[in-house]
């Protein structure tokens, strides 16, 4: 009897135990928890951290946002108000935890604090300024005033008592190792070099992640360069080898980042879209998919919770992941080059399915990409064409295109393009494509500078020539200002040339060949207009006073953007305002504004007509995605177009869709204009208090951001898009 009551009582033990490391392994389960709405398309989420059931992230340098289990999204926990937006020193670069607290860390001035709040703004609480003397840069204005600044670490980490810090070499490949004591402050320097990543260990040691690009560059060993673990101790500054990250033929730079996870006994780390645990002999098991590559060079970050589970932080919202290979995904999408907001939302609403992107994978010609579709060895799904360089038409008559018409949604969704782009995705009343993107890289006119140089802007790719010919007539002219963006003005004219004609053929509906009158006299009208064309500049005989790019420029070339096309629109709005402040009343004050982008780049959309008689308007690239008609999985790929055609962001619904127009509201624009208003209230305490020199130039500024403000309220700063770009 007394066996059997010792017996129940250690099967009660045992499952109480169980109980609890069950409890511990469901902190969170796997889901993805994302941002606020209201936050703008264009955010930042940096990094995330996990103190006692709670996640927190850093949102756009100054806010924290937080999460719980269960919540729908993360919400606002604490933001930084206090700090004026523009004093970029103070900005939050990371946030940190020993467990127990909340840290964060602004790099530009090596400021350490425990993260407090109160009524709903964060308290920097037991501030440390560490040592950063080692690392100091120092620049010199073209005054001569001395300016010292401190580089952003390449990677960071908190353990122990310690801030440890990875900072990259300026004049080397190399990296230097470091540690701060978070109540001293005081730095200590460690030997080891070439550090790309770190991570705690077992028994206070840290996981050192060793790669040496000049090896791995420079070298043919086959061993050279790869990337090496090493077990090191921040006591002793020993470093014991593990071996390398992974098995290679030939080594490849590491981007991703490690961590040991303590349940498997194993290193862990990212790479690319994989989250993979390293094994003994250096092999690795994939254990998680990930919807994007995940980097430090990426806007990415993880944090490891309770369990066997990890929460990954890639673009603005969170995944939390299952570290164990049975956790996988049991289905998967082959995906060629349709790298997209769309992509990431299709991915994002398909969990249960590895999306596998292979963004670089081109194919050398049509066929080339023809027997690829039809044999099946490359297993995709999902493929991209482009309008300028394939025969979409003639990919859907061979059938190597899927009728896509059965997915949900698809047929309004069609309805709603414009006609032309519609025509490119339908044939015979059945649905193959839907578009990714509409591209035009359009060359750009400097209307501001044509005005001032009374130039009128050209409409003909002869009147263009007539300004090419006149340009060098006057010295004084040529070398005070820059003709066009490109340093070589005689291939930036071909290449206008070509691209020209080639609308000129298609709107004309003509077929393309360069033996026609049109083409011919083009040639003939460019080759006149360069011969007092110098050749291209030798920047290496360049004097070093000399400034070539920095010049006000009349003409260039950029693809067509919807938020710089409205902030152009107010260019001359501002310069009048420039013109006629009162702070600007000398002959200085009123030029200064040429020292800026929007008097000195060219930015106003120029469509040139190959001819008088030429239809006007140009041609795009249209970019499409079609599903693989040897797919394996039919009804996954048609989920996959239905969750992509709901993925667009508004620039491009703007662009695709017929009636979608509306002017974007910038959603920073009243924080923006409180942080303006906040820098002219300190800047007029500063003038009060200053005389002489030094008051003037302050009395400049404030009326720059006097300007600055009234264009904010009154043109383009309430809005991302305005109606008229």
């Amino acid at each position: 009897m007394k066996i059997i009551k010792k017996f129940m009582a250690l099967l009660l033990t045992l499952a109480i135990l169980a109980a609890s490391i069950s409890s511990a392994e469901q902190v969170f389960e796997r889901a993805q928890y994302t941002f606020p709405d209201e936050l703008p398309e264009n955010s930042y989420m940096s990094n995330i951290v996990y103190i006692n059931d709670t996640l927190y992230a850093l949102v756009d340098i100054w806010n924290i946002y937080s999460a719980r289990e269960g919540d729908a999204e993360f919400r606002l926990y604490a933001k930084d108000s206090s700090i004026i937006e523009e004093d970029w020193q103070n900005q939050i670069t990371g946030l940190y935890t020993d467990g127990a607290r909340l840290y964060a860390y602004c790099a530009n001035i090596g400021e350490f604090f425990e993260v407090g709040v109160s009524n709903g703004e964060i308290v920097r609480q037991n501030r440390v300024k560490f040592n950063l003397e080692n690392h100091k840069e120092i620049y010199y204005e073209e005054d001569g005033t001395e300016s010292i600044h401190y580089p952003n670490p390449h990677d960071t980490l908190l353990y122990n008592g310690k801030f440890y810090v990875i900072y990259s070499s300026n004049e080397s490949s190399g990296t230097t190792l470091c540690s701060f004591d978070i109540k001293t402050g005081e730095e200590t320097m460690y030997s080891p070099g070439d550090v790309r990543s770190f991570a705690p260990y077992k028994d206070g040691k840290l996981i050192l992640l060793v790669q040496n690009y000049d090896n791995l560059y420079y070298s043919y060993g086959a061993e050279d360069g790869a990337a090496m673990l090493f077990a090191f101790d921040p006591v002793t500054h020993s470093a014991e080898e593990i071996g390398p990250l992974r098995i290679e033929e030939t080594p490849t730079p590491f981007y991703g980042s490690i961590f040991y996870d303590e349940y498997q006994d194993a290193i862990m780390y990212f790479d690319d879209t994989a989250l993979m645990m390293r094994l003994s002999d250096a092999s690795a098991q994939k254990c998680a998919h990930l919807i994007r590559s995940c980097s430090l060079a990426e806007n990415c970050s993880y944090t490891k919770l309770p369990g066997n589970r990890v929460a990954v932080l890639i673009g603005n919202a969170v995944f939390i992941e299952s570290t164990d290979p049975a956790d996988l995904p049991s289905k998967s999408l082959n995906v060629y080059n349709a790298f997209s907001n769309n992509n990431d939302y299709a991915a994002r609403h398909m969990l249960d399915t590895a999306i596998i992107m292979h963004e670089f994978s081109w194919f050398s010609s049509e066929q080339e990409l023809k027997t690829a579709l039809m044999s099946g060895e490359n297993d995709a799904d999902i493929f991209t064409l482009s309008s300028d360089y394939i025969d979409i038409n003639s990919m859907i008559d061979k059938g190597y295109a899927l009728d896509i018409s059965g997915a949900r949604g698809i047929s309004q969704f069609m309805d709603s393009l414009y006609p032309y782009i519609k025509d490119a995705c339908v044939k015979d009343d059945k649905i193959y494509a839907v578009p990714l993107h509409l591209f035009h890289r359009a060359y750009l006119q400097n209307s501001l500078l044509l005005e001032e140089l009374n130039i009128s802007p050209p409409k003909t790719f002869g009147d263009f020539c007539d300004i090419i010919a006149n340009w060098y007539s006057d010295a004084d002219r040529a070398t005070t200002y820059d003709l066009c963006d490109h340093y070589d003005v005689k291939n930036f004219m071909w290449d206008v040339l070509f691209l020209t004609y080639a609308n000129h053929v298609f709107l004309s509906d003509e077929d393309m060949s360069y033996d026609t009158p049109t083409f011919r006299s083009m040639v003939e009208q460019l080759m006149k207009a360069l011969e007092n064309v110098p050749d291209p500049i030798d920047f290496e005989m360049l004097d070093p006073d000399e400034e070539y790019y920095g010049k006000p420029m009349l003409f260039g070339s950029a693809p067509l953007n919807l938020s710089s096309m409205s902030y152009a629109a107010d260019n001359k709005q501002r310069i009048e305002m420039f013109k006629v402040h009162p702070a600007f009343a000398n002959t200085e004050g009123n030029e200064s504004y040429r020292r800026y982008g929007f008097f000195s780049s060219p930015d106003n959309p120029m469509v040139l007509k190959a001819t008088e008689h030429s239809p006007e308007g140009f041609r795009a690239d249209l970019g499409l995605v079609l599903v693989n008609s040897k797919t394996q999985d039919p009804q996954n790929a048609l989920r996959y177009i239905e969750h992509f055609i709901a993925g667009y962001i508004e620039q491009d619904k703007i662009i695709l869709l017929k009636d979608y127009a509306e002017p974007k509201l910038n959603k920073y624009f009243d924080e923006s204009l409180q942080s303006e208003n906040k820098r002219m209230e300190a800047l007029k305490k500063e003038i009060a208090q200053a005389s002489g020199a030094e008051r003037a130039e302050l009395e400049k500024q404030l009326a720059m951001l006097e300007v600055h403000c009234q264009i904010m309220l009154e043109t383009t700063g309430r809005y991302e898009y305005t109606q008229k770009a």
